[in-house]
């Protein structure tokens, strides 16, 4: 005889509900062992634990259910079986040599694993000293696969890279000290145009006669035997070193710029200085480095040009001159001015570039195919 059982939930009488309604209740905790229950024959509210066919039911069951077991047998057994120096780590003599010649594997391996050695060095100078050599050297990848795509020697490019970034510096410094006073502090004019000519004649110029000079003593050198993607390479790594280490110095002036603001603005002002210094130094080692490449590579492919011409070396020298200074010099100049407009600026002077290399790779198939 089938048995009904009532639910006493919030004192509302709930129910009838039969023998297996109630188990599946339990089993889905919507009834407790503290629930009560009635039926026929009881003379009050039973707490269902003290029920005997449902007690048993209420109890934490310690056994595994069956399936589980199984389930939990296989997956032992495929661990077992599973082969860890081939599966987990699949490192072996093939697939190292095959990585350490992946351009890819390297490139991501030095974009996200070096910033993390850098900050273990002790010292914060060296600290900065080596994130600056780590964005020149990243935008000196990327010019070299991606953009020139030339197989020049590691050699010359990183002594271009280091000379101008060292005596390239030293040297415009040297200048500067014997340079006119009047000449010096063009850049400095309160007279905005006075301002853009200076940019141009000074700054523009004197860095890029600095920052050239790699390419010239490689040419110097070679004599009639250089290669022309070479050449544009290593002028681009040359302004690549010079903008790494002029970026120490403005390291320097925005860290005392940072000062300046919390002396005047308390607590308030060393957040403000903080997040100013922090934008300044990405800038710098973005934009900028990538910015200095782009000059002196412009400069490089007149130069170029007349090597492989062999004719107008001193027009071309002139011409690439004043090209690569007066897009230096308006970058500065706007972004004294106007910062959105460099940005224009930065994107012409790529656009310039890159339409130089294509004409400089068509030069190139056209003498070694003898058309010209």
């Amino acid at each position: 005889m089938q048995e009904w059982y009532y639910l006493s939930k919030e004192n509302i009488k709930l129910g009838p509900f039969d023998t297996q309604e109630i188990e599946n209740r339990i089993l889905s905790s919507q009834i407790t062992e503290e629930s009560f229950l009635w039926k026929n024959g009881f003379q009050n509210w039973v707490k269902l634990e003290l029920i005997p066919e449902f007690a048993d039911k209420t109890k934490p069951n310690s056994q595994l259910p069956e399936k589980s077991k199984v389930q939990g047998s296989t997956v032992i057994a495929d661990l077992k079986e599973m082969n860890f120096k081939e599966e987990v780590i699949p490192l072996n003599s093939t697939n190292v040599t095959e990585m350490s010649k992946d351009f890819i594997f390297w490139s991501v391996s030095f974009l996200a694993v070096m910033p993390l050695f850098i900050v273990t060095l002790e010292h914060i100078t060296y600290q900065l000293v080596a994130f600056a050599l780590f964005f020149a050297f990243l935008w000196g990848v990327i010019f070299k696969q991606f953009i020139v795509k030339s197989e020049a020697p590691w050699k010359f490019l990183i002594l271009s890279l280091f000379g101008t970034g060292i005596a390239g510096i030293e040297l415009l410094l040297l200048l500067h000290e014997y340079l006119p006073d009047f000449y010096n502090d063009l850049t400095s004019d309160k007279n905005i145009m006075v301002k853009l000519a200076g940019s141009i004649l000074h700054t523009g110029l004197l860095e890029e006669l600095c920052k050239i000079l790699p390419v010239l003593i490689y040419f110097h050198r070679k004599k009639g035997n250089a290669n022309p993607k070479h050449a544009i390479l290593i002028g681009i790594f040359s302004g690549l070193g010079f903008a790494a280490f002029e970026n120490l110095h403005y390291s320097e002036l925005s860290a005392a710029r940072s000062l300046r603001y919390a002396d005047r603005a308390g607590d308030a002002g060393v957040v403000i200085g903080t997040i100013s210094a922090q934008i300044n130094v990405m800038l710098r080692a973005l934009s900028l480095v990538f910015l200095h490449a782009v000059y002196t590579g412009i400069f490089s492919y007149f130069i170029t040009v007349s090597h492989v011409s062999n004719s107008r070396k001193s027009a071309l020298f002139i011409v690439g001159l004043l090209v690569s200074a007066t897009i230096h010099g308006f970058y500065n100049w706007f972004h004294s001015v106007q910062s959105t407009l460099s940005a224009i600026v930065c994107a012409f002077a790529f656009m310039l570039f890159y339409s130089y290399l294509t004409k400089l790779n068509q030069i190139i198939s056209e003498d070694s195919s003898g058309l010209r």
